[in-house]
């Protein structure tokens, strides 16, 4: 057997030898540490995508609570600068009494309560957690310009009820082929306060009616009807003699002079179609969101609109001067009690001190609290501590300042029982405005 020379068994060593010196790989070490500074990047790079996620998530839900209030404070602001549209007067503010009636076409009918068609723009109620808010416009803006009665009121045997005006309006009476559509409302005032014999006062008296016909007399005047229907027929606004007996309306019963006068007042309110005194009333719902319930004339079916959700809280406040005939806001006062609440200021029976009280309100401020939809796992909002209001009675942010420590602002609950604190996991926008009742800004224009 043949032997390879030593020589050549050497150089055959020595190759596999430098091969595998020039071979490269990672060691377990290598790969461990490779593999942590991975996992370290991929934490890195998770934290920021989730912290990333939570801002994006917050900001949107913020976004949506900024659009929401400010939504709910626009619609609201727009129809507090519209209030009493149409029917500004200064004599119809000094309504002491609105003598109206309803009767539905196809029932017997009943009448209107005294005061809920009562002209006044802008009624605040003081809820137990929120308020609402309750404004009131004509349909016909022109009718803010009364037109004069030239004749004392008529009565008619028919029964009917005639006024004789300086200008007709262009009322519309019940529909004809010559002039469909439908009819108008209109009020009649007393110009000045007049003293009232049953009450032992001066007052202001007005009545709601139905146009049933225009005509013209010899000197060409124009004439409205008004005139009572049979149960189940129009006019359903228009009252019997019988009924204007027994309850007392101008003209009639205890009050049985001459009822309306001339150069009393005559306001055009509106077609029935298009609402006549058109009423809009602002909340909070149980779900949480502003809605927005409206009405027209008496006896018309009323529908609720949403108009912005998660809105948690509304909050407002009477803008009261310290005479009826001044023009600056000398305290901020809630809707409550026996001079500001809605009882008060819209009894059944107004007292002339609810009409002076009225004529002081110069401006509403209104407060809109409108929460964010995420919920943060932390509490993230604190209690207002800005404010007079006694301590633990600040459950909300802070709207608006306090005139004075005897006159607080109104404190935001946002629990939804007592001792909750879930609310303060939530964060929320607010927003707030003033808005000058510009319509009885000047009051004896």
């Amino acid at each position: 057997m043949s032997r390879r020379p030593m020589k050549f068994q050497a150089a055959v060593r020595g190759r596999f030898s430098m091969s595998s010196a020039q071979q490269f790989g990672f060691s377990l070490i290598e790969l461990m540490v490779g593999m942590t500074i991975g996992l370290i990047a991929l934490l890195v790079i998770g934290q920021t995508l989730s912290v990333f996620d939570v801002h994006k998530t917050t900001t949107t839900a913020a976004a949506d609570a900024q659009e929401n209030g400010l939504l709910a404070l626009s619609a609201i602001e727009q129809d507090v600068r519209r209030a009493a549209a149409g029917f500004n007067h200064p004599s119809l503010m000094r309504c002491q009494n609105l003598y109206s009636y309803y009767q539905e076409r196809s029932g017997v009918g009943a009448p209107i309560a005294v005061g809920t068609a009562a002209p006044f723009p802008v009624l605040l109620d003081d809820g137990a957690v929120n308020d609402r808010i309750t404004i009131r416009a004509a349909s016909y803006l022109e009718g803010a310009v009364a037109t004069l009665l030239s004749a004392d009121m008529e009565k008619t045997a028919d029964p009917a009820l005639l006024f004789k005006v300086e200008r007709g309006f262009a009322l519309q009476g019940e529909p004809s082929p010559a002039r469909p559509g439908e009819p108008d409302l209109i009020v009649v005032a007393d110009r000045e306060a007049i003293f009232d014999a049953p009450t032992g006062n001066n007052v202001a008296r007005c009545s709601l009616m139905q146009v049933s016909s225009i005509t013209a007399d010899s000197f060409g005047r124009s004439i409205v009807r008004v005139v009572n229907g049979p149960a189940g027929k129009n006019p359903e606004y228009n009252a019997s003699h019988a009924f204007m007996e027994n309850n007392n309306w101008p003209g009639f019963g205890s009050r049985s002079d001459a009822g309306y006068k001339k150069n009393d007042l005559l306001f055009r309110l509106g077609s029935t179609a298009s609402g006549g005194v058109l009423q809009t009333t602002y909340q909070i719902n149980a779900s949480g969101s502003l809605e927005a319930q409206i009405s027209g004339n008496q006896g018309a079916a009323s529908r609720v609109e949403v108009l912005a959700s998660d809105v948690v809280a509304l909050q407002a406040q009477y803008g009261i001067s310290a005479t009826p005939s001044s023009q600056e806001v000398a305290l901020w006062v809630n809707p409550s009690g026996a001079t500001w609440g809605s009882a008060a200021l819209n009894p059944a029976v107004v007292t002339a001190s609810a009409i002076d009280n009225r004529l002081r309100i110069k401006a509403v401020r209104i407060a809109i609290v409108a929460r964010s939809g995420m919920r943060d796992g932390g509490e993230v909002t604190t209690p207002c501590a800005e404010n007079n209001a006694p301590a633990g009675s600040n459950f909300g942010p802070c709207a608006w300042t306090d005139d004075s420590a005897a006159n607080p602002a109104p404190a935001i609950d946002l629990r939804s029982t007592p001792g909750d604190t879930e609310w303060q996991h939530y964060r929320y926008r607010v927003y707030q405005t003033v808005i000058p009742m510009r319509n009885i800004l000047w009051p004896e224009l």
